[in-house]
């Protein structure tokens, strides 16, 4: 049996998809029941199936393609952002999403940052001297106390009393890293050791 393929023209007029140009696409005449109309509908279909949605926002499939959660809690992901439960997650959505996941990051770090000064102030008394900052440098970051962690220290220390406060060891703690401190290696760790029982 003799297939016969025609040319048309295809022009999308719609409010909601995006702009188009006119393109020419083959059309199999006999496909889907052998009318010219379903041919047309599949065609057009396929052409502008994935734009239609772009004033909503994407649907799943669309999002497993962006890798914004792994495969494996893809699912998850989008439907914790797709928070009106449509099934399409909206540029609205994902920007409340990405602040929501901002502000979870940042309350976990506010948490590490407690506990950090806690374990850094040995003696309970409520700051870090020096001492203690070294040992919890040593001992829990893994950094050499040495001169650099020595003036990142000063330099968190406002009000130049040579304790820190719980502001002033996040301070220190957020800003460390700029002062060029040295890294623990292996080969350090018997002459460097500190003592995390005594001050």
């Amino acid at each position: 049996m003799w297939k016969t393929a025609f040319f048309f023209p295809l022009f999308v007029f719609s409010t909601s998809a995006a702009p188009f140009s006119p393109d020419y696409v083959e059309v199999d005449v006999y496909d889907v029941d052998g009318t010219l109309a379903d041919a047309l509908a599949k065609v057009a279909e396929e052409l502008i199936g994935s734009s239609k949605n772009e004033s909503r926002g994407m649907d799943f499939e669309q999002f497993v393609k962006t890798d914004k959660c792994k495969a494996n809690i893809a699912r998850s992901c989008f439907d914790d952002i797709d928070t009106n439960k449509d099934g399409l997650v909206s540029q609205e959505e994902l920007e409340a999403y990405d602040r929501s996941s901002m502000q979870r990051v940042q309350s976990m770090f506010d948490n590490y940052l407690d506990t950090s000064f806690m374990d850094a102030d040995t003696n309970r008394d409520g700051v870090v001297d020096q001492q203690e900052a070294d040992r919890f440098a040593f001992n829990n970051l893994r950094v050499v106390p040495d001169e650099n962690w020595r003036e990142a220290f000063s330099s968190s220390d406002a009000n130049e009393d040579g304790l820190l406060d719980l502001t002033e060891f996040k301070k220190l703690m957020n800003d460390y890293s700029n002062f060029n401190v040295n890294i623990v290696q292996t080969s350090d760790v018997p002459t460097l050791q500190y003592d995390t029982d005594t001050q």
